[in-house]
């Protein structure tokens, strides 16, 4: 098991592993290092912590390497930040999103939104093609509901993730 603590980030406390919180602090210090204004430090502290939040699964308790170093990746990114301790960033790359239907961001189903999630682009482009899918020849109606029946909502979509781990480790066993 590893070892736990318990982080203040902006006002929000999350549990982190110890490697996660080392592989914070390291990003933080580089940033001081670097000359980062104060002000641009507390606003990066803010967003990390929304993005934490936004991305840390509700069955997940402990934010591990692999989420934070993804969270770093991606405001180094965003923020054209040339961080060269990328070597100790551990990205999962295991870790597979599969095609399922976004019930946090639906408007009728989910569906346009998961498929918006996969291809990671905002949700109204798929919403305007389905839209003129159905003035073609109403193809849009069948296939959107066909995708609404098949597809999992995210939670079925991580149950059947987490049996399939499962499945595969115990037939390795």
């Amino acid at each position: 098991m590893k070892k736990t603590a318990t982080v203040t980030i902006s006002t929000c406390e999350f549990l982190f592993e110890d490697e996660a919180y080392s592989i914070l602090s390291d990003f933080m210090k580089y940033l001081e290092k670097k000359g980062k204004e104060k002000s641009f430090l507390i606003e990066l502290e803010n967003e990390i912590a929304l993005e934490i939040q936004k991305r840390l699964p509700e069955e997940q308790t402990v934010v591990d390497e692999f989420l934070i170093s993804e969270i770093i990746l991606f405001f180094s990114k965003l923020h054209q930040i040339k961080y060269l301790q990328f070597k100790k960033i551990k990205v999962d790359t295991k870790k597979t999103q599969k095609l399922h239907r976004n019930t946090q961001k639906q408007i009728i189903g989910g569906v346009c939104a998961g498929i918006a999630e996969q291809l990671n682009i905002d949700p109204v482009f798929i919403r305007l093609i389905f839209v003129l899918a159905v003035f073609y020849h109403l193809s849009g109606i069948p296939i959107y509901l066909i995708m609404w029946i098949a597809l999992p909502n995210e939670k079925q979509a991580q149950q059947n993730e987490v049996f399939e781990k499962f499945a595969i480790s115990n037939s390795k066993n």
